[in-house]
């Protein structure tokens, strides 16, 4: 279900955990919001960000960028042979260990770690001197799953003390600044951007040129990235409209439909999931079924995936998602593929990128295959995500649309 990057992949945009990420672009304008820029590398629809932990900091380490989860981990100390990077909270002398249990998370597909929780000084690589002041992170213990030579670990936002953390940080360098940066970055929220860049041309193999792509997360809302205005989703008001989960990055959800044909009956207060760490769309069980049935598509349980003919491909209908105040509508071919691209043949299997969850939540899980075609902004000083069009997106026809 997460399928990780290889060291190889993000070797072409500079960010790779043997060599040090490209530097931070730092501006001064102050039209466009932004205190610091970090450029991540993206690969297999996640977003790689370099993180250094610890007094004196260690890294760079390449996490993963997970506004969906609560929970921020890197290796520790003997957690795999093949973590190039990792974590010694011992060497650091701002580590405070919080909390005596460790911690095991499963993500599926046979991945999963035991993590030993602490407070410590966390910045992003490049940006050094913005530090975030006991920021929740975990050093490994026991990992289990991920591919060798892939990025292991995660930079969850969704947990309130680390978005209390950089909150706090983009306060204290606004303040130092004389209100410059601070006029900058709304106040010195600490609201946070991010979004995928178009691919450019990267290295020549054999007689074509492989697409290098990549993101950019920003400490403030770059204002000059996306068109028009942005589409707010209120967080819930607490964490018992989300089933007790953080409200961070979650909010209402009305409908799921195929273009309003076959519409799934939700749970009261079923609520979607903003996340970057996954590029799938996942909900219950019963209702991904219902929808996939529609245009004939059977699950297959050793890819954990749903597959049909390619040739019904043009005749399924726009997904939709309803939420308060606003829809989301994206075409078939946006959360399609085919199994074997270079099979022409007229009986080619496609999949579609929509999972099975867990039958017991009321919860839908939006990845960055709805994420990457937009703007985000992770608004905290509001409590709610923004999301926008993007200046240079792509042409798949993925739109929002006001319902009030």
């Amino acid at each position: 279900m997460r399928s990780l990057s290889l060291i190889a992949a993000i070797a072409l945009v500079g960010s790779t955990v043997s060599a040090a990420p490209r530097q931070v672009n730092k501006t001064t304008n102050n039209n466009n919001g932004v205190l610091h820029s970090i450029n991540m590398a993206y690969v297999d629809g996640q977003y790689i960000l370099p993180i250094n932990v610890g007094t004196p900091g260690q890294g760079p380490i390449n996490v993963i960028l997970d506004t969906g989860s609560d929970l921020s981990w890197v290796p520790g100390p003997g957690a795999c042979e093949d973590c190039i990077s990792e974590y010694k909270p011992c060497a650091s002398s701002t580590a405070v260990k919080d909390g005596d249990e460790p911690v095991f998370v499963d993500y599926g597909d046979g991945q999963c770690v035991t993590v030993d929780k602490y407070k410590d000084v966390l910045s992003l690589h490049g940006a050094d001197d913005l530090k975030f002041q006991s920021f929740p992170v975990g050093a490994a213990s026991a990992i289990a799953g991920f591919e060798p030579g892939s990025t292991v670990g995660y930079f969850g936002l969704g947990n309130p003390d680390a978005l209390d953390a950089i909150r706090c940080a983009v306060q204290i360098e606004a303040d130092v600044s004389g209100g410059k940066k601070k006029r900058q970055v709304n106040n010195g929220s600490g609201d946070i951007g991010s979004r995928r860049r178009p691919p450019r041309r990267g290295h020549r193999i054999s007689e074509r040129w492989d697409d290098v792509e990549s993101a950019v997360l920003t400490i403030g809302i770059d204002h000059t990235a996306y068109r028009g205005d942005l589409y707010y989703f209120n967080l819930p008001a607490s964490e018992a409209d989300c089933e007790n989960r953080s409200i961070f990055w979650r909010t209402a959800l009305t409908s799921v439909s195929l273009k309003d044909e076959h519409t799934c009956k939700l749970l009261s207060q079923s609520y979607a999931k903003f996340a970057t760490g996954t590029r799938a769309i996942s909900g219950p069980p019963v209702h991904t079924d219902m929808l996939h049935a529609k245009f004939d598509a059977s699950y297959n349980p050793s890819e954990n995936r749903y597959e049909f003919q390619c040739s019904k491909l043009d005749s399924i209908p726009e997904l939709e998602f309803r939420f308060e105040n606003y829809q989301i509508n994206l075409p078939a071919k946006v959360w399609t593929a085919q199994v074997d691209p270079s099979d022409t043949s007229r009986t080619c299997k496609c999949y579609t990128h929509i999972q099975r969850a867990s039958d017991e939540s009321k919860e839908w899980t939006l990845g960055t295959i709805v994420l990457d075609e937009f703007y985000q902004a992770w608004e905290q000083s509001t409590l709610r995500v923004g999301l926008g069009y993007l200046v240079d997106g792509s042409d798949n026809g993925a739109t929002i649309t006001n319902i009030q």
